[in-house]
């Protein structure tokens, strides 16, 4: 057991000076890039959030004004609607009175 622990503190030891040494050294450089990247990050995130929310408020725009011209009284849609059925009413008929005669 006391070689393993020996085997241990050799192996721990150095590597956490050096952990310790790059924190010190590195650290407060790598910490103001790091603010740095975070701070350009957001700016980044905030100007795309600011474009989508605005692609979101045109569409938005354009679905409402399609329901509402889709609600409107259309009255060729209805004239047509109304010449279908009599078409196919008259069809019909003729194709009976064919047989008939």
């Amino acid at each position: 057991m006391k070689n393993l622990t020996e085997f241990r503190l050799t192996r721990t030891l150095p590597l956490t000076g050096i952990c310790l040494l790059l924190t010190f050294s590195i650290g407060p450089t790598f910490a103001a890039t790091n603010q740095d990247r975070c701070t350009e990050t957001i700016t980044r995130l905030t100007n795309e959030n600011k474009k989508l929310s605005h692609d979101i408020f045109r569409a938005e725009a354009k679905a409402k004004a399609l329901r509402e011209a889709e609600d409107k009284f259309d009255p060729v849609a209805i004239v047509g609607g109304i010449g279908w059925i009599v078409g196919i009413f008259g069809g019909v008929a003729w194709l009976k009175s064919r047989k008939k005669g």
